[in-house]
């Protein structure tokens, strides 16, 4: 019987070719990202529809660990197909000071701008009491069509009119978060994200780009 040691020469992703370095990428992003990188962006939806005044309905989630925790209604698919797009569902309301809160923490978003003015301009022309049921539309997909919006105009007359400009404006906004959805997996697939994993982590390859 005989024990033989054999060594190996391991290497941190920047010692590695370029070529290598991609090849790496390419193997490591085939089942990635595989967590719920969408978390932060629907965080950051969630505190904007607070400040709009959308109060968006909520959902159960069962947990691998048996416990159950709760989620916003908000769907997506994407990001390739014709019928790929996202939606949210829930209640809409004017909320206070919503054009200066929108510019304070998103003042560089000017299509939330743009949607908040025109919400806000709606609903002063209506003293502030509009509100809308936001449901949903069918089964098959998630974009923003599968909206249906639902405006209560309260003592005040129906306008057909002002109930799409309403069901548009939050068609816009949900359609606004899927650019959102879309970039940040765009960047969590990116082999600059890759880069940062593998500095982050302190990845090790082998000298043909395998992780070990």
């Amino acid at each position: 019987m005989r024990t033989e040691t054999r060594t190996r020469t391991l290497y941190h992703l920047h010692e590695l070719p370029e070529h290598v370095q991609k090849k790496a990428c390419e193997k490591f992003m085939i089942d990635e990202p595989s967590w719920d990188w969408w978390e932060d962006t629907y965080s950051d939806f969630e505190e904007i529809c607070k400040i709009i005044g959308v109060d968006l309905d909520r959902k159960s989630v069962k947990l691998l660990n048996g416990k159950e925790r709760t989620e916003p209604e908000i769907f997506f698919s994407g990001f390739w197909s014709q019928g790929d797009g996202a939606s949210f569902f829930g209640r809409y309301r004017y909320a206070k000071d919503s054009k200066k809160k929108i510019r304070e923490h998103y003042c560089e978003e000017a299509e939330l701008i743009r949607i908040t003015d025109a919400l806000f301009a709606i609903q002063k022309a209506h003293m502030w009491g509009l509100s809308a049921e936001i449901t949903k539309i069918g089964y098959h997909y998630s974009h923003s069509n599968t909206m249906g919006v639902e405006v209560d105009f309260g003592n005040r007359t129906y306008n057909g009119e002002v109930e799409k400009e309403v069901r548009r404006l939050l068609r816009d906004l949900a359609d606004w978060l899927y650019k959102q959805l879309e970039e940040e997996h765009e960047y969590q697939t990116s082999f600059e994200s890759f880069k940062e994993r593998c500095e982050g982590n302190d990845y090790e390859f082998t000298a043909d780009g395998v992780l070990v």
